[in-house]
């Protein structure tokens, strides 16, 4: 460089930077603090520290790299005074490059705070996942256990059901069984009645007889031994006014003590009686 290229820089209010930030770990043209991603680079001119974006990229060798602001005055100093149109049209580029730099930066900063948010939210709603899906399986483990309890509860109650049926049938078929018997017994009682009515009648006509005087040998001929018995031990008191008692015979059968090995004969084959 020439005398006149030093002179203007050091006449340049943008060279006016305090050297105690060259041990700071921020950039001194974009203020970005220094990183393991954002990493720390310095310019061979001025030995301020700078990131690789505001020094030509991070393709430039180290040992020829130089801060934008350097450039600049570089530039400044070449073509100043030969080409100022070209001069102002790239400092104006590299202050709207610089802007557009800094709205990445930006956008990329907010977009990493949405990505962050939404990865909370992905990490909580995974936890709420698994913990809906964990409920909803053993519910479904519930409702399976109470399906197969109802189930066999199902069936042990259909088999009752059955049972109770068949009972049902077997009480239905011994009603009609027992009904028909009762009907028979019925008529079977009917005709007794009717036969001991009509047993009555004649014992009461034979009591007539009796009571008239009938000859007790009148009455032995015409009944069986039994039957003799039974009417000579009810009408005792006619039958001792006639003067027809028999001695010891005359003790009615009822009031006679039996024998141990005695058996009286109360089957009676007479029709009369």
């Amino acid at each position: 460089m020439n005398n006149s290229e030093n002179s203007y820089r050091s006449a340049s209010p943008s060279r006016k930077i305090d050297k105690s930030s060259s041990k700071s770990n921020i950039c001194h043209i974009c203020k970005q603090q220094f990183s393991l991603m954002f990493k720390k680079k310095e310019c061979i001119e001025c030995q301020l520290p700078v990131c690789a974006d505001d020094s030509g990229g991070s393709n430039v060798p180290d040992n020829s790299r130089v801060c934008n602001f350097c450039h600049k005055e570089n530039l400044k100093n070449t073509y100043h005074f030969e080409n100022k149109d070209t001069l102002e049209k790239l400092i104006r580029d590299l202050a709207i490059n610089k802007k557009e730099r800094e709205i990445k930066i930006n956008n990329i900063s907010q977009q990493n705070t949405k990505f962050k948010q939404l990865e909370t939210t992905l990490k909580n709603n995974s936890v709420k996942f698994e913990q809906t899906v964990k409920n909803y399986n053993e519910k479904i483990k519930q409702e399976k256990d109470r399906n197969e309890r109802v189930e066999e509860s199902s069936k042990s109650l259909g088999r009752s059901v059955d049972e109770i049926r068949q009972l049902e049938k077997t009480v239905e078929d011994r009603l009609i069984k027992a009904k028909g018997e009762l009907e028979a017994t019925k008529f079977n009682l009917r005709n007794l009645e009717n036969e001991k009515t009509m047993l009555q009648q004649e014992l009461n006509e034979l009591k007539d007889v009796i009571e008239k005087q009938v000859p007790l040998q009148m009455v032995r001929n015409l009944v069986c031994k039994i039957c003799f018995r039974k009417v000579k031990y009810s009408f005792r008191s006619t039958i001792e006014t006639n003067g027809l008692i028999e001695g010891s015979t005359m003790v009615p059968i009822q009031q006679r003590k039996k024998r141990p090995d005695e058996v009286i004969r109360e089957a009676c084959c007479c029709l009369l009686i």
